[in-house]
């Protein structure tokens, strides 16, 4: 019974403010069939079940409906409470990090792929999304380089002309690496796993060094 409490609570508001003795009261068909008793051929055992009535083909088009709209309920209200709770969440964290001594700094990268007109602009756009949802103190920016390349591979060509348009950035990844050097306690933001390495191994060495 707390197993279908469980399912139901999900998808309707009616039960929130009761509990499981509560809905066990409720008058459903299925609940108020009376158990039976089955033995088992050749086992010394009975099984109990009850008799479940199931829905006419004729009506299943509306109920495959009505639970369609369910489903799309459940994941709309689920995608707005992360909307609602993500964020202020994400922020309170960095801001114990920082009560505690921390250091928080951002990291962006964009692939090494020929420059779209809009390329200094999505960089400018992703430094300043670091600042205002991650409350970073710095963001060290990599312009051009892949992924799966170590840091001690990224940026040692001389910056490009978007790179020195970008606004409130400390550096490029050198200029981390540098930085994470010369002080403890530091707390790296990056937009995604992709965004920082997807080389394991590298990063490994880069957490165990720095």
């Amino acid at each position: 019974m707390e197993e279908i409490f469980s399912i139901v609570w999900k998808y309707t508001h009616k039960f929130d403010k009761k509990r499981l003795q509560s809905f066990t009261k409720q008058k459903l068909d299925f609940l108020s069939a009376e158990l039976e008793r089955k033995a088992v051929k050749s086992e010394n055992q009975k099984i109990r079940f009850r008799f479940l009535s199931v829905l006419s083909e004729e009506h299943h088009g509306n109920a495959k409906r009505a639970c369609m709209r369910l489903v799309l309920k459940f994941i709309s209200d689920y995608v707005a409470n992360n909307i609602i709770n993500v964020l202020p969440g994400h922020q309170a964290n960095i801001r114990s990090l920082k009560e505690d001594g921390w250091n928080v700094i951002g990291y962006c990268r964009k692939s090494d792929l020929p420059q779209t007109e809009n390329f200094t602009n999505i960089l400018q756009h992703m430094v300043d999304n670091h600042y205002r949802r991650s409350l970073v103190e710095k963001v060290f920016v990599s312009p051009s380089s892949n992924a799966g390349s170590s840091f001690s591979e990224r940026d040692l060509q001389p910056q490009n002309e978007a790179f020195d348009q970008l606004q409130n950035v400390h550096g490029n990844t050198k200029d981390m690496l540098q930085y994470i050097t010369n002080n403890a306690n530091i707390c790296i933001v990056s937009s995604d796993f992709v965004g920082l390495s997807t080389n394991v191994v590298d990063l490994k060495e880069f957490i165990c060094n720095d």
